[in-house]
Formats: C-alpha cells, sequence, structure tokens
C-alpha cells in the first residue's frame, strides 16, 4: 500500500509539473515594435535634461540618477554606508524578477547583472532612455525619464519595448531609494493603506521586515478555498516622502499600470540607515500554486502566464512639493486631480445617514416537508419608506430588489422587483424620500444558476483553473456554502449595456454596481487585471452617459471619478506592522468632489470606536439595516448582520445619526486641511476655517492647547 501511494504521489507531481512547464513555457514575447519616436545612440557616459530650474541626470559609471529642483537634489543613490543586498540594491536604478525552471523566483539587478546604453529622443531634449541588458537571462528592459512640468518628471517602462526571450519576466522595479529619508531626517511615509498611513522615517520597527502592498487589491486567481489573513492592500496608487524638517515632500504617483503595481515600504535598519519606498510592476500573470495542499508535504512553486501585460507602458510621475508647500494638503489636492482630472467640485451642504439595507435573502425552505430554495423577504420597499422617514431624506444602498436576495445569483441584466419586496410604485415613492441606489451585480455570478456555462462564462487562473469567489466561516476559516464564480471580462460590458436598456423607461435615477468600483481581475489569455480595469471603467462611464448617478462602493481609485456618492470609505488603516499612525487621506482627496460614508457603524463591533474614526476622517455615518429578524437570516450568506435589525435598534440608529449630524454641523462644506497625531490615541482633523475635531481614543480625558476637554472615548468639534 505505501508503494501504491508513493506511486500516486509520483503520478501526481508529474501532472503538476507538466502544467507548469506547459503554463510558463509558452510562446516567446513578440519582439520590440518599431519605435514611434526617432532615438539615436548617447555615447557620454552620463546624460542630462533640464527645464527652467528643474533638471534630471543619470550617471552610467555609478549607477546613480538624481532629479534637481530650485537647491534640493533627490537621488536614487543613498550617500550613506550600505552594506550587502541592500546596497546593490540602492546602486541598481533597475531590478527584474523572473521565474525559473523549478518554480522559483530569481531577481536580478542593473548594476551587477545588466549592462546599459544610453540613447535621447531625436523629438525632445526633455527625454532620454536607458536600455538595460541582462544578457544572460535574454532580457532588454528600456526606462524613460522625461520632464513633466516644473516640479515633476516622470519614468516610464514602454512594455512594447521589453526583449524577454524565454518569456521569464515577472516583475519589473525601478528607483527604490528616490527621496529615501536618512537618520537624521524627521518625517514620515505617507502610504494609501485604509484611509491613509504614516510610517515615520526610521521608527525602529525594521524587524518586522517590508510592508507589502497590492494595489487594488490580490488578484482574485490567488484566492483559495480557505482563508489567508492579508488585508495588505492600497486603493490609491501612490506614495509620498514628507519631511517635515524642509516642510517639503516627494510624491509618486502610478499613471500607467496601477493595476499591475505592487508598493513596497521600509524603514532603516542596521545595514541600510534609509527609510524608502517604491513600485514593482508585474510584465506577466502568475501565481503562486501549491502541490498536496494543506499536508506536511506541501510543496510550492510559481506559475506564469505566456500571455504578457496588455499595458501600453509603466509609469510613474514623481512631483517635488517645495519649501512649504509639503503639506497634506497640497498632496492631497494634487492627488485629487490625478484622479478626477478637471471635474467641478462639489461642497458638501449637509451631513446626511448612508443606510445599507437588506431587502431580502435567497434561501432554503420548507412547503409542506418539501425543501426547495426561495426568496424571503426582510424589509419591504413600504418599510424602507418608514425608515427614510427617520432619517430625512437618507442615501440608501437597497440590496436583494430581485428574487435572487442580497447576494446569491445572477449577473443583473435586468431591472427587478421581487413581489415579496414590493412594487414598481412603492419603489418610486421610496424614491421620493431618498437618494435610491439599488445594487446590481456585473461580475460575479452564482456556480449554479442556470443560464451560464461555467467553461463558457468564467475567467479562469493561469493554471487553466476556473477562478471563484468564496466567503469563508469565520471560526474555521474555510469557505462557506456559497461560492461565486467570477465572469469573463470580455462580457462585462454587454451585461450593463442590457441592464441600462432595462431601466431606460423605469423611474430609476442611480444605481450602486458594488462589483465595478473595485478589484479587478485577470481571465488568463483574454484580459489582465490592466485591461479588465479599462472594462470596469468603460462601464462606469456608459452608466453615467446614461445620467444614472453613481454610488461607489468601497472604491479605488479607478472609479472614484464617476461616483456621486461612496459608501464604505475605510476609516482607518490595517494597522499592519510598520505603521505609526492612521492619516485620513483619502477623504480628503475626494472631500471636495463626491459625499462619502465609512463602513457601517453597527457592523463594526464597536459602535463608539466607529464614531470616532468617522468623526476623524469628517465621514457620514452608515449603519446596515434590516428588519428581518435574526432568525431568518442565520445560516445564510448574510449571518453577520445580527446587529442591523431596526426593530429593536432603529431608535438606537437614529439617535446616534441625530446627535453626530449636530456635532459635527461645523465641519459642513469644508474641506480638510491637516491632520496631526497628537499621541497613539489622540489626534486632531483641522479644517478650513480653523475648525478643529479632537479625537481622544483612550481611557483618560485630553485637555486641548485651548483649555478644553476632550473626555475619553470622545470627540470635540472646536470653532474658533
Amino acid at each position: 500500500m505505501k508503494h501504491a501511494l508513493n506511486r500516486r504521489l509520483s503520478v501526481t507531481a508529474m501532472c503538476c509539473l507538466f502544467l507548469f512547464v506547459f503554463c510558463s513555457c509558452g510562446k516567446k514575447a513578440p519582439s520590440p515594435k518599431k519605435e514611434s519616436e526617432a532615438l539615436y545612440s548617447y555615447k557620454e557616459s552620463s546624460v542630462s535634461i533640464a527645464k527652467g530650474n528643474v533638471s534630471v541626470s543619470f550617471d552610467s559609471e555609478n549607477g546613480s540618477f538624481c532629479f534637481s529642483s530650485g537647491n534640493e537634489k533627490k537621488c536614487s543613490l543613498p550617500s550613506g554606508e550600505i552594506s550587502g543586498l541592500y546596497r546593490l540594491s540602492a546602486i541598481s536604478p533597475l531590478s527584474v524578477t523572473v521565474i525559473n525552471d523549478k518554480g522559483e523566483t530569481e531577481k536580478f539587478y542593473s548594476f551587477s547583472d545588466a549592462s546599459c546604453e544610453l540613447y535621447k529622443f531625436h523629438s525632445s531634449h526633455e527625454k532620454f532612455r536607458i536600455l538595460y541588458d541582462f544578457s544572460k537571462i535574454g532580457i532588454r528592459v528600456p526606462l524613460d525619464f522625461s520632464l513633466a512640468d516644473e516640479t515633476a518628471f516622470s519614468v516610464s517602462v514602454p512594455t512594447s519595448q521589453i526583449e524577454d526571450k524565454e518569456s521569464k519576466l515577472l516583475d519589473i522595479s525601478f528607483l527604490p531609494y528616490l527621496g529615501a529619508a536618512n537618520i537624521q531626517e524627521n518625517g514620515y511615509i505617507l502610504i494609501p493603506d485604509g484611509s491613509g498611513a504614516g510610517i515615520r522615517f526610521n521608527n525602529g520597527k525594521s524587524v518586522f521586515g517590508n510592508a507589502n502592498y497590492s494595489v487594488y487589491g490580490t488578484d482574485a486567481m490567488a484566492q483559495k478555498d480557505y482563508a489567508e489573513i492579508n488585508a495588505n492592500y492600497v486603493n490609491l496608487p501612490m506614495y509620498a516622502f514628507v519631511y517635515e524638517d524642509t516642510s517639503t515632500a516627494l510624491t509618486a504617483f502610478v499613471d500607467n499600470g496601477d493595476a499591475m503595481a505592487s508598493l513596497t515600504a521600509s524603514v532603516g535598519n542596521s545595514d541600510c540607515p534609509y527609510s524608502t519606498a517604491y513600485f514593482t510592476f508585474h510584465y506577466r500573470p502568475y501565481t503562486l500554486a501549491t502541490l498536496l495542499d494543506r499536508t506536511n508535504k506541501a510543496q510550492k512553486f510559481y506559475i506564469a502566464s505566456k500571455s504578457i501585460t496588455s499595458c501600453e507602458k509603466f509609469s510613474v510621475t514623481y512631483k517635488y512639493f517645495n519649501e512649504q508647500s509639503g503639506t497634506l494638503k497640497q498632496i492631497s489636492d494634487y492627488v485629487g486631480r490625478k484622479i478626477f482630472g478637471d471635474r467641478e467640485k462639489q461642497k458638501q451642504t449637509e451631513m446626511k445617514a448612508f443606510l445599507d439595507v437588506y431587502l431580502s435573502v435567497y434561501k432554503r425552505v420548507y412547503t409542506a416537508g418539501v425543501p426547495h430554495d426561495a426568496n424571503v423577504a426582510l424589509t419591504t420597499l413600504k418599510e424602507c419608506g418608514l425608515i427614510a422617514d427617520d432619517f430625512q431624506n437618507p442615501v440608501m444602498m437597497v440590496r436583494g430588489l430581485d428574487k435572487y436576495g442580497a447576494i446569491s445569483g445572477p449577473i443583473d441584466k435586468k431591472f427587478e422587483i421581487c413581489d415579496s419586496v414590493g412594487e414598481y410604485k412603492d419603489y418610486e415613492t421610496l424614491l421620493s424620500k431618498s437618494a435610491l441606489y439599488p445594487v446590481c451585480e456585473f461580475t460575479q455570478y452564482d456556480k449554479g444558476e442556470l443560464g451560464f456555462s461555467e467553461s463558457r462564462d468564467s475567467s479562469r487562473s493561469v493554471t487553466g483553473k476556473i477562478i471563484s469567489r468564496y466567503d469563508y466561516n469565520p471560526a474555521t476559516l474555510l469557505s462557506g456554502n456559497h461560492t461565486f464564480r467570477l465572469l469573463n471580462p470580455l462580457k462585462i460590458k454587454d451585461a450593463v449595456s442590457q441592464y441600462i436598456q432595462s431601466i431606460s423607461k423605469k423611474t430609476v435615477t442611480g444605481i450602486a454596481p458594488v462589483s465595478l468600483s473595485n478589484s479587478p481581475y485577470t481571465n488568463d489569455k483574454a484580459s489582465d487585471r490592466q485591461s479588465t480595469t479599462g472594462i470596469l471603467k468603460e462601464s462606469l462611464e456608459m452608466i453615467r452617459e446614461a445620467n444614472l448617478d453613481l454610488l461607489v462602493y468601497n472604491p479605488d481609485a479607478f472609479s472614484l471619478k464617476y461616483g456621486n456618492k461612496a459608501m464604505c470609505l475605510p476609516t482607518s488603516s490595517s494597522g499592519q506592522s510598520l505603521i505609526d499612525f492612521d492619516i485620513p487621506f483619502i477623504q480628503m482627496v475626494v472631500r471636495n468632489y463626491l459625499d462619502y460614508s465609512g463602513e457601517a457603524v453597527n457592523c463594526s463591533g464597536d459602535i463608539n470606536h466607529a464614531l470616532l474614526s468617522g468623526a476623524k476622517t469628517a465621514s457620514n455615518p452608515c449603519f446596515a439595516v434590516t428588519m428581518g429578524d435574526y432568525k431568518t437570516i442565520r445560516d445564510t450568506e448574510l449571518d453577520y448582520l445580527y446587529a442591523a435589525d431596526y426593530r429593536t435598534s432603529g431608535a438606537s440608529f437614529v439617535s446616534l445619526y441625530q446627535e453626530y449630524k449636530t456635532r459635527m454641523q461645523p465641519c459642513v462644506g469644508k474641506e480638510i486641511i491637516d491632520y496631526i497625531p497628537i499621541s497613539d490615541s489622540v489626534s486632531v482633523t483641522v479644517f478650513s476655517g480653523n475648525v478643529k475635531v479632537y479625537v481622544n481614543d483612550s481611557d483618560r480625558d485630553y485637555l486641548t492647547d485651548s483649555g478644553k476637554t476632550v473626555k475619553a472615548a470622545d470627540y470635540l468639534v472646536e470653532v474658533p
């Protein structure tokens, strides 16, 4: 029996090895396309370009790249002592990660593993190229530098010009130490973790290693049927060095390739006394596979796609804020312009309640002892009207309007109202009492739903496996009762178009396409994450062009510009080990453009703490509500709504909202201009007009500079 088992394991291993070879050793990458701009070889060892008081230079002898703005100079090669692999990384403006024949990843550095050639562009005196030739691994990567304006420059990798002879290239990183802070400098790295977070330069936390974040979350093809604790993602493609001694800042923003990017941040240690951050871009999709998963013989290896990114180029713009202009307000305004473009700003006119209302659930019921699945009403549209009256014209997102319930069901192609929930006239009545946004689903569907073919309609991983999205049991961390398939991104726009047509003759003023606003995913051989992001943006644009308002839910940066309202913006950071304090940065970015709320406070586990976080970020309060009792939703996908019963808790929700609205009224219509973390538990958010919100999340009272007391576990709005 032992020999038979070994034979079975050997066969399994051979199958996995075949799968790896098949997936990772496909066709070679296409030859570089012809340049759209003429280049000429530059024979000198150094090159520089200038515009006004800004210049960019590169010295091939030491691999150093420098950016100068007035009297300030930031270089990719720090001047201090750096040891070991840190030094190799610091002196290499570019590095590449490849997959080897064993399914392992290896990293190569431009300074030690590549030669470089310099080129200039005939059409521009403000642009040059460095071509890095990693001859041993058959990879050539061009890195273009250009001046954006008098305070900014751009670095880009034109992906069509990359040569990858053996189809091994996975990732590209560049300028990992540009702007890095030494041990004498005071300040922090601003990262968009959750609402935003600050990592103090050289904060003594190097023992925790690097902080690694995936922009727009982890690709769904990496999900497993058991939960992995990994909350490290960012919803804005940027970071910034804030130098407090000089009141200056350097901000990096991904202009192209945001969905293919990841962010790394680190603090100084004995081998490298520098704190830094940088972006890495994924040239081709890949995932970590496991043989004999969840056994003591588990073997892990990477599998890469044959396909390369569809992104035309990876590019990052670095903007320098001169003395006295490197403030949070200046940085957030800049990021806001990057995201919203020339969209007209709007001021908040009043504080409103945001309600996440669950109308129905699709569950197993029994009729005459015979089990079957059916829609069970939790909250009718008429009851929604009564709730809306209590909150006085709230923003109301309604889930489960159709017969498939709040979560289960197919891709929405038609606007429907389930009989058990109400009639269309009830919907119109509710529309007169609230800003109403019915939830619609365009990316995930129940795997057993009729009318969908898993093989034809589902997205697939680089392994060929159908991509699933799971819900997890919080006790066992294993997948729950429902598994959803992700729709082939190429079919999303058709579903959106059909849905828009179905409501063209209805009085529907806005919708909440919750899955279009975040988490782009790969469909191998058809759409990488960047292509999917483009499809999601085009779908959101279609909705806006149909004169429909959009509520974006837990939005990533790419969807923010299309939203009229945003629900479930994070009000705190993930608390990752390197983080020193939270910053309401994403709220500073969006506040001038749309109304927003935080997460549902009654589902947070600590309502008072959630309200404090809401005050710190000046968020409209959000409540998840239903008229159904917990017995109805127990053992369904809505099992987490144990604190949402409006019949028993509605009066307290209204009371909390009214008090919060009254206390926060002085902040309405005002911009957030600064944020000051006074201690680990006390902070002050500063608004225009010098209105201040002190938040005291400690167990002791706090006395402000003006002599006012902020009670323990409370907040205070101070008006001059």
